[in-house]
């Protein structure tokens, strides 16, 4: 299994308030080659990014890549 770091940028999306009212998570993995490589049961941490007002930074969450969904 691997671990990956999925960053959120407070200038850009409210990822406090989305990691803290959701219970799945839904994030966009732009890198193809990075697309291709996660799987079912990889370790996923958030982290959070100062943004312009230099906010403090860092990990915010961890999760887990889910196997099948409910939808």
């Amino acid at each position: 299994m691997t671990t990956w770091i999925f960053q959120g940028n407070p200038d850009r999306f409210n990822v406090d308030r989305y990691i803290s009212t959701n219970n799945q998570i839904y994030w966009t993995v732009k890198h193809k080659s990075h697309q291709q490589q996660i799987n079912i049961g990889d370790t996923v941490y958030f982290w959070r990014a100062a943004g312009k007002n230099k906010n403090a930074a860092g990990i915010i969450a961890k999760g887990v890549i889910p196997g099948k969904m409910d939808y």
